[in-house]
């Protein structure tokens, strides 16, 4: 569970997406954090596939206290952070295919 977060998402829904091939299939966002808020938690930071990468939308604070600075401490919602953008990076599933010519 992360600290805070700037903005809310209500929920993650699936959506009609397109593969890294350009066929179609139907996908659920991945919540990769969330926030308390009003006695239950909310998705902070989601990702979806979108043909051969990744789209990260995260919400949430990331900045590291004063006394943290100078030693390499980080936030535990800084290290996922990281994490997150580290996995978006990487090509989804098999390299796309080239059309014939």
């Amino acid at each position: 569970m992360l600290k805070s977060a700037w903005t809310i998402i209500e929920k993650v829904n699936p959506v009609a997406s397109l593969d890294e091939n350009g066929k179609p299939f139907t996908q659920r966002p991945k919540i990769w954090a969330s926030v308390k808020q009003g006695g239950g938690s909310r998705p902070a930071t989601v990702s979806f596939q979108d043909r051969c990468g990744r789209v990260l939308y995260s919400s949430y604070h990331a900045e590291g206290s004063d006394s943290a600075i100078g030693q390499g401490d980080f936030l535990a919602q800084e290290k996922a952070l990281m994490h997150n953008l580290l996995e978006v990076g990487v090509c989804v599933g098999p390299k796309p295919v080239s059309p014939v010519r």
